[in-house]
């Protein structure tokens, strides 16, 4: 679901551990968090969420 989410644009936060993380730019099209950091998730969903338009645009440019 992360590919499919990227390739229409939504920003997403992903763990640090598989292959998901190489496609995201962190910051840019999401936020790649280390899997047991959970302060790291909330800072990463709030920052997602807070982004609106701006990170959400970017995303979708990324995916190939």
């Amino acid at each position: 679901m992360v590919f499919e989410a990227l390739a229409s644009g939504t920003p997403v936060a992903v763990s640090t551990i598989g292959g998901a993380a190489e496609a995201v730019q962190d910051g840019k099209n999401g936020f790649t968090v280390a899997p047991k950091d959970v302060r790291a998730w909330i800072a990463a969903i709030k920052s997602a969420a807070a982004a609106g338009d701006h990170l959400r645009l970017g995303a979708g440019k990324s995916v190939e």
